[in-house]
C-alpha cells in the first residue's frame, strides 16, 4: 500500500457523466418529484388516512420555531396537545 493511499492524497476521477450541470439537473428533477408527490398526497388525503403531507410538515416546523424563538420553555403545539408528551422544561 502506498503512502498516498493511506493519507488520502491520491487523485480520484469521477465518471464522465458526473458534472455540476448534471447534478443540478438531477437535484431539480428530485425536487420536482417531491413537489408532485406532496401535491398528490394533499389532493387525495382520503387514500392516506386523511393526513395531508405538507400540513403536518408545516405544523411541526412552525411549532419548533415557536419553541425556539418564542421564549417558551415548554412546547405547547398540536403534537403535545394530542399526545400529552412532556417536551421542554
Amino acid at each position: 500500500m502506498s503512502i498516498s493511499a493511506i493519507s488520502g492524497t491520491g487523485t480520484r476521477t469521477s465518471p464522465p457523466w458526473v458534472t455540476t450541470q448534471n447534478l443540478v439537473a438531477l437535484s431539480f428533477i428530485v425536487q420536482l418529484g417531491l413537489l408532485l408527490y406532496a401535491d398528490h398526497i394533499d389532493s387525495n388525503p382520503e387514500k392516506y388516512g386523511g393526513l395531508k403531507y405538507t400540513d403536518v410538515d408545516w405544523r411541526v416546523v412552525s411549532d419548533g420555531v415557536k419553541l425556539i424563538f418564542g421564549g417558551n420553555k415548554k412546547a405547547e403545539g398540536w403534537f403535545i396537545q394530542d399526545t400529552g408528551l412532556p417536551v421542554g422544561e
